[in-house]
């Protein structure tokens, strides 16, 4: 679900293997055939997530680089509503939506919307912006649409850090 949402939407999808164990690899591999767009790797080890990211990266060759999980899905004209957004504010570097959580029978389980989000994060006060970061449940904002000329000079890929560090 979370390759074939995105597909359809983006110039280049992709994909690293992170030394997973499942049958994940094949399924992509049937899926880069079908698509073009898909470019697969298969790492022989585990490179941990800020590893597998970094590598990611340098493989990146797109004016917009967005971050997808496994287990996420994007809605219909998701990258291009948020491109619409970055054209319309040159300066910005990135651009992300509300996240809905939903189980495997699309039940919606949460919603976390900008709002919550944008109450201490664009606060003038830097101690609640930093806070804002910590207390949030999980860094929505990670998986948004971003400038990768402006994301990856300003990234930070520590073996140490975490999501939030990277940003």
């Amino acid at each position: 679900q979370a390759i074939l949402s995105a597909v359809n939407q983006a110039e280049q999808v992709i994909i690293s293997d992170n030394g997973s164990t499942d049958k994940s690899y094949h399924l992509c591999e049937q899926l880069a055939s079908r698509y073009k767009n898909i470019k697969l790797f298969k790492q022989k080890t585990n490179l941990g997530g800020i590893g597998n990211l970094s590598f990611l990266y340098k493989h990146v060759s797109t004016k917009y680089v967005m971050n997808m999980g496994a287990h996420d899905a994007l809605s219909e004209n998701y990258i291009y509503e948020l491109k619409k957004c970055l054209d319309k504010n040159p300066e910005a570097i990135m651009a992300f939506a509300p996240s809905i959580c939903i189980d495997d029978n699309d039940n919606i389980i949460k919603e976390k919307m900008l709002d919550d989000f944008d109450k201490g994060f664009s606060s003038e006060n830097i101690l609640q912006r930093v806070y804002t970061t910590i207390i949030m449940e999980y860094n929505y904002a990670f998986f948004g649409l971003f400038r990768t000329k402006g994301f990856l000079s300003n990234a930070l890929f520590d073996s140490k850090a975490g999501v939030d560090h990277v940003i």
